[in-house]
């Protein structure tokens, strides 16, 4: 079989739009963005009138409550899949901050975002990749039942279905791991598509319905697999918040529609 073709069945890509729709924008007053950011401990914190809120986090083992919004927690366990950087482990002599993670697994934020988001990571790899360990380290968006139906950028220029912490199907060529080279990558999903980021650039994208089979609000976080050691320096997320998990940290948050008329003294 063409290996093209092989391909498109496995990752289940094609050309077929997505129908999903942008969310409507809120119209939110002062009191019910500061509401919301209350719900965060970022380095960096906004929300426009409309909802799209900005989060910045910049890890730093001084101050462990700055991982506090996600999970499974950071450990200060030497031999933890996800823990504090420290020295003296010889990861590295030029790294001592942030969030090592290594060996398998994955790290999400617990709030669930609409499916417009985007999410970049800035990691520094510890090792140097090898093809044959299937090295994996991707921003994903993971939606469905126990966040069973996920998608994921790997280091930016690959695009990756996932099961579980593994690739079964992929899009594109992953960028080699280099020691102590540091990157920026993650993904934007907006209207049905998903696209990978690398630097900021867009690089591999799909709206395949099956792929993206029954999409909605989920969670965006990082998995990994393979051989990968690495420090996470910084994650940034901007998008839209989904309110049923507003409104259960906040049962009395009820935004107006931007297409509502609305009394601008009370914004």
């Amino acid at each position: 079989m063409n290996p093209v073709m092989t391909l498109v069945l496995m990752v289940g890509i094609s050309t077929v739009s997505n129908s999903d729709k942008e969310p409507v924008p809120w119209n939110l007053n002062k009191d019910q963005k500061e509401q919301l950011l209350e719900l965060f401990l970022a380095d960096e914190e906004s929300v426009t009138p409309e909802g799209v809120v900005t989060l910045i986090y910049k890890f730093d083992s001084d101050e462990p409550e700055k991982a506090d919004n996600f999970f499974p927690p950071v450990s200060f366990a030497p031999n933890a899949k996800i823990k504090w950087a420290d020295h003296r482990w010889g990861y590295s002599r030029l790294y001592h901050e942030g969030v090592v993670i290594a060996d398998k697994g994955e790290w999400f934020h617990e709030a669930v975002w609409e499916p417009s988001v985007i999410m970049d990571v800035d990691f520094v790899s510890f090792t140097t990749g090898n093809p044959s360990r299937k090295d994996l380290v991707a921003a994903t968006y993971a939606w469905s039942k126990k966040n069973r139906r996920r998608v994921g950028s790997n280091l930016g220029t690959q695009l990756v279905r996932l099961s579980g912490v593994k690739a079964s199907g992929k899009q594109g060529k992953a960028a080699p791991l280099v020691h102590e080279e540091r990157s920026r990558f993650g993904f934007q999903m907006k209207n049905g598509t998903f696209t990978t980021r690398q630097m900021g650039s867009s690089r591999e994208s799909t709206s395949s319905r099956k792929l993206l089979k029954d999409l909605s609000a989920g969670q965006v976080g990082l998995v990994w697999s393979g051989g990968v050691s690495g420090v996470v320096d910084e994650i940034r997320i901007t998008g839209r918040l989904n309110l049923d998990w507003v409104r259960k940290q906040l049962p009395e948050f009820d935004p107006i529609p931007a297409t509502a008329k609305v009394d601008s003294g009370g914004q």
